[in-house]
């Protein structure tokens, strides 16, 4: 954990001066959406060398997901199921390795149990759609507002060719969890179950309603990109659904850059920490994504 207030961070030093160092400094933690005081701010970088422009990377792409996509579990024993900061590492999940693998720069709007139509515990305001358009939009507070967050974001500054939509899993979780109430206003969401144990098919085209009408929102923002929603790392429950909600999308907008790609499952071996995917769960889902993004994209 990073301390409390600022403080000089040495990176690297005593190494040769002749060769280029590349540096990556990376925050392993998805903003907390309930934690509006924990901010990270690189203030200056003091150096007595020379700062050079990266290389251009082949391409750029961009991952929108939840828990999995934030690398939740990653690390940390398999018996752990504390919620805590400390077992998540993003620079270690399948979307890192991805975008390693293929030699791209990348964007990551993940947040860690949200979903397409509501969250894991039926909050249907807790869902990536909603703020997808902001800069930084799930992060409250006065004082990430008045650095820029919640603004709408410039899409046509950063183009990505591929984005990579992975959310589905949290939707799923919701129908077996109890109804969610606002303790203020009353109102209630539940994603619902029959009597014989099977999705409420009213509820079930609900999600792949919304999941439609967030391909279109993605497509209006990225013109150009190749969409892929890869799903089924944490199982393939909602796999029928997610295929459903992409084939008719494509149907009725005749969008032949939009697809959908079954991600590796979690095994007893792969798993990590808090009944989510490992480091080697990630990397099988990272080598299987990336070989089916360069087919979309062409080359390496």
């Amino acid at each position: 954990m990073i301390d409390k207030g600022t403080h000089r961070i040495c990176i690297f030093r005593g190494m040769n001066p002749d060769v280029k160092k590349h540096v990556r400094v990376f925050r392993d933690i998805q903003a907390m959406n309930d934690d509006e005081d924990c901010l990270l701010r690189i203030g200056y970088i003091e150096h007595d060398g020379c700062i050079f422009p990266l290389p251009e990377k082949k391409h750029r792409i961009e991952f929108i997901g939840d828990s999995i996509s934030s690398g939740e579990g990653v690390i940390g024993a398999k018996c752990e199921e504390d919620w805590v900061s400390m077992l998540f590492c993003a620079s270690a999940a399948f979307t890192v390795k991805t975008a390693d693998y293929m030699d791209a720069d990348f964007r990551v709007v993940s947040q860690s149990g949200w979903g397409v139509l509501s969250s894991w515990d039926n909050n249907p305001y807790k869902v990536i759609p909603h703020y997808y358009e902001q800069v930084c939009g799930m992060t409250g507070g006065a004082r990430n507002r008045e650095l820029g967050a919640q603004e709408l974001y410039s899409f046509d500054e950063w183009k990505p060719d591929a984005v990579v939509i992975n959310l589905g899993t949290n939707d799923e979780s919701a129908f077996r969890q109890p109804e969610w109430v606002d303790a203020q206003t009353g109102e209630r969401f539940k994603q619902r179950l029959d009597d014989d144990g099977s999705y409420n098919c009213e509820d079930i085209e609900r999600f792949i309603e919304a999941a439609a009408a967030f391909l279109v929102t993605v497509r209006k923002n990225n013109p150009a990109a190749e969409i892929v929603w890869a799903y089924g790392m944490l199982g393939c429950s909602f796999l029928p659904y997610i295929t459903e909600a992409v084939k008719r999308y494509v149907e009725e907008s005749v969008d032949l850059k939009v697809s959908f790609f079954k991600l590796p499952d979690t095994t007893e071996k792969t798993v990590g920490a808090r009944q989510h995917p490992g480091e080697a769960s990630h990397m099988n889902a990272a080598l299987e994504l990336s070989a089916y993004l360069k087919s979309r994209l062409g080359g390496g």
